[in-house]
């Protein structure tokens, strides 16, 4: 995991603005994608355009990827029942941009890019397993 000095007014200030923006996402599985859309496939940098003209590259990275980290532990410990709601208000907002957006980001494992690249591979496994069981749920 990336480490700072939370006393850093820098990383408080970066960390407050992410926080904020945390907030407006009410779905817990948004902010995973919140996350995810933030990296560009393959990549470790965290590229925000309305924090990049005010934070170092440095220091959105150190910031973003504790938050994506904290957010995903967070949703490992959700119970399934809440992981399987927050999944289904996620798909509703993706079906909002064509029926066929959910089969594509479904069929192209696009979930993957939620994992954040902290994450030990039985956190990976887990996260993958679970969500395979809530969409599976989900189809029924």
């Amino acid at each position: 995991m990336v480490l700072y000095d939370p006393s850093d007014a820098a990383i408080a200030a970066c960390r407050e603005v992410l926080r904020l923006r945390l907030r407006a996402i009410p779905c817990r599985f948004g902010r995973l994608a919140y996350f995810a859309s933030l990296r560009g496939r393959g990549e470790s940098s965290y590229r925000e355009p309305g924090l990049s003209n005010s934070f170092r590259q440095e220091e959105m990275d150190a910031v973003a990827a504790r938050s994506h980290l904290e957010e995903f532990i967070h949703w490992l410990n959700l119970p399934l029942a809440e992981q399987v709601r927050a999944l289904e208000e996620f798909l509703e907002d993706l079906e909002r941009s064509g029926p066929e957006a959910i089969d594509k980001w479904v069929g192209s494992d696009g979930f993957r890019a939620l994992i954040p690249a902290e994450a030990s591979d039985v956190e990976r496994e887990l996260f993958v397993s679970e969500l395979h069981t809530a969409l599976s749920l989900l189809r029924r």
